[in-house]
């Protein structure tokens, strides 16, 4: 899954607005989840990454947890 924060213009420092989550983290249900109900209710979200890019994902940065504030 790839998306973007309203207020982030360089995720992880990749020079793009990009994220990626991939299927395969243990978590990616519940993040999906957290962030369309961000999306829909316009809450802020945490995201934190590893900083690594992920080849699968179009070289997008990895995100490794999201939260919220």
């Amino acid at each position: 899954m790839l998306f973007q924060l309203k207020t982030v213009s360089n995720a992880g420092g990749s020079g793009n607005p990009w994220f990626a989550l991939k299927q395969s983290h243990i978590g990616y249900n519940d993040i999906v989840s957290m962030l369309l109900a961000a999306k829909i209710s316009n809450t802020k979200v945490h995201v934190s990454t590893n900083d690594r890019q992920v080849t699968q994902c179009g070289g997008h940065v990895e995100v490794t947890v999201v939260s919220l504030p």
